[in-house]
């Protein structure tokens, strides 16, 4: 027999919890001493295993008190039911890890960027639900990926968001530094990720000269901008001409460094490697 303070000090839990599932019927004392303490037995101990597992799985206790009411025999469909809340739960922590790496990558932007980010309206992505109905549904999406392209979501999101930092400036010149200083931060981060999200070895990023590589990102940037999702989270963040905006601040932005003909000469090449 084990005291109700042994039972708490071995299972880490309180006797305020004995308490609620003596009050539940889940988990009796098997006797008393004549001071009042409980007291309980191997069998006692057993039970709590179970009542400590399934609450832990999800279970509430009075769905704990129903499946420990089943015939032995009937334990293994309630453990199916339990796998599927485990699976459940799994799914909801692997979307919650790609928000917070998400919200990690948004953290480390630059001052300028935070500050074009504040213009956004983001209510407009919660497709009329209220914001925490809307991040559930977000949370539930990113569980959904499949695990092989988990790799990618963090820095193609964190794109989305410094494509979104530039379209705030559309009321801006796209050529104006304000809009250039965006636009270089994108392309660094840009940088930073390529062999992820274009599957090309560090070893060739680095062999390629530096403008070849930006007319890759402003080609890949417009394969963003053309896919219908991205596009409406940024037109709906930033207003309709957001979009043609961006597009139209990384040609600036090419053009600044390398002059417009020469940009468009090495985006016609680029283009032409990527269609073979």
């Amino acid at each position: 027999m084990k005291t109700a303070r042994e039972v708490c000090e071995i299972y880490g839990i309180t006797k305020k919890t004995l308490r609620g599932y003596e009050k539940k019927k889940l988990l009796l004392p098997t006797a008393k001493t004549s001071a009042g303490y409980w007291l309980y037995d191997d069998a006692a101990i057993n039970k709590l295993n179970m009542i400590l597992t399934f609450a832990e799985i999800g279970y509430t206790r009075e769905e704990i008190k129903g499946i420990l009411n089943l015939p032995w025999n009937e334990y293994a469909a309630s453990l199916d039911t339990a796998i599927q809340k485990l699976e459940e739960k799994k799914k909801r922590i692997d979307g919650m890890i790609q928000a917070a790496k998400a919200f990690k990558s948004v953290a480390a932007f630059p001052d300028n960027v935070m500050d074009s980010l504040t213009r956004a309206d983001f209510s407009k992505l919660n497709n009329g639900k209220p914001y925490v109905s809307a991040l559930k549904d977000g949370v539930s999406l990113l569980g959904d990926i499949p695990e092989e392209y988990r790799e990618r979501l963090t820095p193609l999101m964190t794109l989305v968001a410094l494509l979104i930092a530039v379209g705030c400036l559309n009321n801006e010149d796209a050529g104006s530094e304000k809009v250039l200083v965006c636009v270089t931060d994108y392309c660094n981060y840009f940088m930073e990720v390529m062999p992820i999200l274009m599957d090309i070895e560090q070893k060739e990023i680095n062999e390629t000269p530096s403008e070849e590589l930006l007319a890759r990102i402003v080609i890949y940037t417009d394969e963003l901008l053309s896919n219908e999702t991205y596009a409406e989270m940024i037109e709906n963040c930033c207003g309709s001409k957001s979009r043609s905006f961006i597009q139209n601040a990384l040609e600036e932005f090419g053009a600044y460094h390398y002059t417009k003909e020469k940009f468009e000469a090495l985006l016609d090449k680029a283009r032409r490697e990527i269609n073979g």
